[in-house]
């Protein structure tokens, strides 16, 4: 049996010019505790817990501060994404089944089990806590009313399936990206468009505001990383990313200093596969450091540990 693991890398990057990639890590926690492939990971808004889903229908709450899963919740179908209401007391989750469930974390309890409709891809919550964005397949984005627990708005736009989603710090703005190689910023007061955001050649599957709302990040199957200005609707930054392959995820940090971009390139060798290579770029110098992460196999086939190669 595969031993799937999370990876937390805790520390401080020192930021490098990109002919002289470097990194500082304090410490590197791996947990090991699901037994099959990790589908999502997600932050509650205090940072002080994490939620995880995975292939083998658990979901488990971490706290952060000693990285020990303080709940468990187990899903009748394969969970593929999270996301913690903002006072972190419950936690909703989509499956494989398309039903989106609400959670209470402290009870373990299942307060409801909703059919969503469409096969889901990424899920987030506003920072209010009354409305759901739902990213889904079929050029479907919806949104939906936690308190009325129903569907409140389906937008239109898109013209492939939706990958990603995220809604901006202040509520009020949302983004969208997918398989038709455009983000679409939405107004959530009205829920009618702001820009549409066009550059890439392939799949949007990620999507990120900063911390102030004035830009925007997007990563794609076609290896770049897009850096938006929201008013303007104008690319200011272009990162392309050669001889790599596969899914790309974007997270900016809190401070708006740098941005975290992550591709998971697997290897065919033993002892090389799954490589998870993570560039921290300055959005305002556009300086980059590199990180790698490997899952290492044995010649078996057998997954012994997840480890980090700091470059």
């Amino acid at each position: 049996m595969k031993a799937k693991t999370v990876v937390i890398a805790i520390g401080l990057l020192i930021l490098s010019c990109v002919s002289s990639y470097g990194i500082s890590l304090d410490k590197v926690t791996v947990l090991n505790d699901h037994k099959e492939t990790v589908n999502y990971v997600t932050f509650s808004r205090d940072g002080k817990q994490m939620a995880s889903c995975s292939e083998d229908n658990m979901v488990y709450i971490w706290d952060t501060a000693q990285w020990k899963h303080t709940g468990t919740l187990r899903s009748e179908d394969e969970p593929l994404a999270v996301a913690f209401a903002p006072d972190g007391k419950k936690i909703f989750v989509v499956d494989h089944n398309n039903t989106l469930s609400r959670w209470d974390i402290d009870s373990g309890a299942r307060q409801s089990n909703d059919q969503i409709g469409c096969a889901v891809n990424d899920i987030k919550i506003s920072p209010d806590g009354k409305s759901l964005a739902i990213a889904c397949d079929g050029k479907k984005l919806v949104i939906w009313d936690v308190a009325e627990n129903k569907l409140n708005k389906m937008l239109t736009g898109h013209k492939n399936d939706v990958m990603t989603v995220e809604f901006s710090a202040d509520g009020r703005k949302l983004i969208s990206g997918g398989k038709d190689c455009q983000a679409i910023v939405w107004d959530t007061t009205d829920w009618k468009q702001l820009q549409v955001l066009k550059g890439h050649d392939e799949d949007i599957l990620s999507a990120v505001f900063s911390p102030s709302g004035e830009q925007a990040a997007s990563g794609s199957n076609d290896n770049k990383i897009s850096l938006w200005d929201i008013k303007s609707g104008q690319r200011r930054l272009e990162f392309v990313k050669r001889g790599q392959e596969g899914d790309r995820a974007i997270a900016w940090h809190p401070s708006g200093k740098f941005l975290i971009a992550a591709d998971r390139t697997p290897k065919k060798k033993a002892g090389e596969v799954d490589i998870c290579e993570t560039i921290a770029i300055d959005e305002a110098s556009g300086d980059r450091t590199r990180i790698v992460f490997s899952a290492i196999q044995t010649g078996d086939g057998a997954m012994n540990s997840d480890e980090a190669a700091l470059f």
